[in-house]
């Protein structure tokens, strides 16, 4: 069984673009950092050990981090709008844990798709992207910024 079954997702980032690739003034980009108690998750101690070492504080997470219901309320008026398109890099699980959390279990792979397209109407997924394209990218996103002469911004799940 997939891993969005059981591990929640403990922050979700969002920059802000328009139609030609340019971010508007100030602030671009969001880090919305969920409700998660590391007590009481599953989840993956390579990846947490990797947060903790970019800073994340889950201890604060736990109490002052977003209920996932008010952050899904708020997030989806963002999906209402027929001009977002969302663009990702190997998202499909964060994809799928906000299906789930928002149409609650999936029994079955049309199902999934179709609500999908509900919540994400228009999403594309650089990762996959480039695995189909001519690069025959395999690897991660810092791999693929490096083959794209792409500079990093910011930490790595910072």
């Amino acid at each position: 069984m997939s891993s969005f079954w059981f591990f929640k997702r403990r922050a979700v980032g969002i920059t802000l673009f328009n139609h030609r690739g340019e971010r508007p003034s100030g602030h671009s980009t969001f880090v919305f950092h969920l409700k998660w108690l590391e007590s009481k998750e599953h989840f993956n101690k390579d990846s947490i050990s990797l947060l903790k070492r970019s800073g994340l504080d889950f201890a604060r997470c736990a109490f002052e981090g977003i209920p996932s219901d008010v952050f899904l309320a708020h997030f989806f008026m963002l999906t209402r709008n027929a001009n977002v398109c969302f663009i990702l890099f190997h998202g499909v699980y964060d994809l799928a844990y906000l299906v789930r959390l928002s149409f609650g279990a999936i029994v079955s792979k049309q199902q999934f798709l179709a609500n999908l397209a509900v919540l994400f109407p228009r999403f594309l997924d650089l990762k996959k992207l480039a695995q189909t394209s001519a690069l025959r990218f395999n690897g991660g996103l810092d791999s693929l910024a490096k083959q794209m002469l792409v500079g990093r911004v910011g930490n790595q799940h910072n």
